[in-house]
C-alpha cells in the first residue's frame, strides 16, 4: 500500500510540476550538447590531422589536404550523441512551452465562464435589489478587499494623485481618475480599431506591470471596457478606489 501511494503521490507530482521539469531536462540537455559538441569538434579535429598525416605519406604529398566532403565523411559520426541531446533539448523546452499554454488557456476559459456568471448575477442582482443597495453591496465587498490587503498603501499621496486597487489582480497604485478613464478609453479605441484589445492593454495605460492572464484575457471588437470606480473611505481616514468592470474581460477576444 505505501508503494502504491508514493508511486500515486510521484505521479501527481511529476503531472503538476511537469512545464518546470521539462524545461530543467531542456536546459541540461542544452548544456550536454555544448560538452559533446566540443568534445566531438576536437576529436575530429585530431581525425582529419591524422587522417591528412596518412594521406600525405601515402601519396607522397606533403600538400595534401581532404576535400571538404572527404572531411565531413570522416567526422559526421563524431557528432551524432551532441545531436540526439540537442534534439531533446528542443523538444522538452517546447514540450514544456504546449503544457504551459494549455494551461493558461484552460484557465482563461475557466476565467471567462466564471466572470460571465458574475456578470449575468450583478445584473440581476440589480434588477431585484436595485442599483442604490447592490453599490452597497460592491462598497461593502471592496472595503473588505483592502481591509484585508497585506501591504496598506501610505497616507500620504503626490498632489493630484490617490490610491486605486485594481479589483483582479488586487495591485494598489497611485494614479487619477482622469487617467483611469483615459485607459479605458484607448482599451475602446483599440478594440473597435485592431479587432479587439488585451486586459494588457489596460494595464499598460495605467502604468501597471503586464500578467500573464492578461495576455489570455480582453474585449472583442464590439464590447466595451466600462469600469466601475468604488470609492472606499478607510477607518484611519485614508481613501481608496477599486476598479472593477461592468463586462469581464473573456478569452479568445
Amino acid at each position: 500500500m505505501n508503494l502504491k501511494h508514493i508511486t500515486k503521490d510521484l505521479g501527481k507530482f511529476v503531472t503538476r510540476e511537469s512545464p518546470q521539469i521539462l524545461t530543467i531536462l531542456g536546459i541540461a540537455s542544452a548544456g550536454v550538447t555544448v560538452y559533446l559538441t566540443g568534445k566531438a569538434t576536437w576529436k575530429a579535429a585530431q581525425q582529419i590531422q591524422h587522417e591528412e598525416i596518412v594521406g600525405k605519406v601515402e601519396n607522397a604529398d606533403h600538400k595534401f589536404r581532404l576535400t571538404d566532403r572527404q572531411r565531413f565523411e570522416k567526422i559526421w559520426k563524431l557528432y551524432i550523441p551532441a545531436a540526439a541531446t540537442g534534439v531533446m533539448a528542443v523538444g522538452c523546452i517546447v514540450a514544456a512551452n504546449r503544457v504551459q499554454a494549455r494551461r493558461y488557456a484552460a484557465l482563461a476559459a475557466a476565467y471567462g465562464v466564471l466572470s460571465g456568471d458574475f456578470d449575468e448575477f450583478r445584473d440581476k442582482a440589480a434588477e431585484h435589489l436595485g442599483l442604490k443597495k447592490t453599490d452597497d453591496i460592491d462598497h461593502e465587498i471592496a472595503k473588505q478587499k483592502i481591509d484585508g490587503m497585506t501591504i496598506q498603501p501610505g497616507a500620504i499621496t503626490p498632489d493630484g494623485k490617490s490610491w486605486f486597487l485594481e479589483g483582479s489582480t488586487q495591485r494598489p497604485f497611485l494614479s487619477t481618475q482622469e487617467t483611469v478613464k483615459r485607459a479605458m478609453n484607448f482599451v475602446n479605441y483599440e478594440a473597435n480599431n485592431q479587432r479587439g484589445a488585451s486586459l494588457n492593454t489596460f494595464y499598460d495605460e495605467l502604468g501597471l506591470p503586464e500578467t500573464t492572464i492578461g495576455t489570455l484575457l480582453g474585449w472583442p471588437s464590439g464590447t466595451s471596457c466600462d469600469v466601475v470606480l468604488t470609492p472606499v473611505l478607510l477607518d484611519d481616514g485614508r481613501a481608496m478606489t477599486e476598479i472593477k468592470f461592468t463586462k469581464q474581460p473573456v478569452p479568445k477576444y
